[in-house]
């Protein structure tokens, strides 16, 4: 299972990845580490940046909860509740943008 730190670390880097990019697109990167978390662990993970999202994030936690807890479930809505995961994925859209403006 893929921790936290694992999660950090795929967003801390995944701006040097994407160098090549010439505009801000903040949720490309996002996507990526997205789409590795999902690949790795199963589980989803949820940028929260608008009303929106939080509002399906917290009618998912809602439906987990209603539910006996399970490891998976568990592990679900931590990384949902996780605002120091929240603030990496903030990084990940200030570090594109750094990159951008210094002309990579």
């Amino acid at each position: 299972m893929i921790g936290y730190k694992q999660v950090a670390m795929l967003a801390a880097t995944a701006p040097v990845i994407l160098v090549g990019c010439s505009t801000v697109k903040p949720d490309t990167a996002f996507e990526g580490v997205q789409r590795t978390v999902m690949a790795r662990t199963g589980q989803n993970l949820q940028w929260i940046r608008d009303a929106a999202t939080n509002s399906n994030v917290e009618q998912t936690v809602r439906s987990l909860l209603e539910k006996d807890l399970t490891v998976d479930a568990a592990v679900q809505i931590a990384l949902f509740n996780n605002r120091s995961l929240q603030a990496t994925f903030e990084e990940i859209g200030i570090s594109q943008a750094d990159l951008v403006q210094a002309g990579f």
